[in-house]
């Protein structure tokens, strides 16, 4: 007998779509053009915006780049409004290559249309910022599908313009924030979010790209976990480049090795190689 399920909780970069790829490819043309733009290398400004990163404890920070050294020495006095104008056609390169690339994995579309017509509750769960996630799912057109979603706080100054950071925020969708330190793998976080829907563990599936992290948290709080092994096939170089620019202190690096090290053998139900379509083999709806 296939499991019964009754909620789906899911991750969404590199579960739902390609997010290595896409922000990589968008960051890294930004990046140029900005160098180009400042008359300054590329390597110096990925250094600094590392910093910047770090400050805020988030490698996704828009507008990081106005809060680099390079950027506030050339513009000493320019105001945080005025600096975006100057370089809003840095940000519209940004924005180009993320509408070519932001594409929705195969399957996902119609899986969730398959489980809304099946009544099944289906939860967005991410470390990403609350504005950058409903962005993702707005501009690939998924928020219909999602009743509910857990997501981080944004830190530092927002959008510069802020009827447009407001509209970022108005959604369909019951958003929750994440408290600080509610961190994958913490299977506390996924318990929580059982009993706030009022499904048992055992009728609920989570499906995430990371066996430490995300299988690893499902199975710790007894939930049925799929491991999207699909979102693990983007080129290696693209993780060197994401790596370059990361957020990531000495203690993320070590709380990451320790998941690793309790959480790296942890099995997932059903592995999913080519589809995320693939959770219907496995489990009823």
């Amino acid at each position: 007998m296939k499991p019964a399920i009754r909620m789906v909780v899911t991750d969404l970069d590199n579960t739902l779509y390609d997010w290595v790829t896409f922000f990589t490819a968008s960051f890294y043309r930004m990046v140029d053009v900005a160098a180009e733009k400042l008359g300054v290398t590329r390597d110096r400004l990925l250094d600094e915006l590392r910093e910047v990163h770090r400050s805020h404890r988030n490698s996704e920070q828009p507008f990081a780049l106005l809060e680099t050294s390079a950027v506030k020495s050339r513009y000493p006095n320019a105001t945080r409004s005025e600096l975006a104008k100057e370089f809003r056609p840095v940000f519209q390169e940004f924005n180009r290559v993320r509408k070519e690339k932001l594409k929705l994995y195969a399957g996902v579309e119609e899986t969730l249309q398959r489980l809304q017509r099946n009544r099944i509750q289906v939860i967005g769960h991410t470390e990403a910022t609350v504005p950058n996630a409903l962005y993702r799912l707005r501009a690939l057109e998924l928020e219909p599908f999602f009743v509910r979603l857990y997501a981080a706080t944004p830190s530092g100054s927002g959008h510069y313009d802020k009827e447009r950071g407001e509209s970022l925020l108005r959604t369909t969708i019951d958003v929750r924030y994440l408290r600080p330190g509610e961190r994958k793998p913490d299977p506390r976080v996924l318990l929580d979010i059982c009993r706030e829907m009022g499904i048992a563990p055992q009728q609920t599936l989570y499906i995430g790209d990371s066996i430490s992290r995300d299988i690893g948290m499902a199975k710790g709080a007894g939930v049925w976990a799929a491991w999207a092994q699909y979102g693990a096939a983007f080129d290696p170089e693209l993780g060197e480049r994401l790596a370059r620019i990361t957020h990531w202190s000495e203690e993320d690096i070590r709380r990451t090795k320790e998941a690793q090290a309790r959480h790296g053998n942890a099995k997932p139900d059903r592995a999913l190689r080519y589809c995320i379509s693939e959770i219907f083999d496995a489990f009823t709806f």
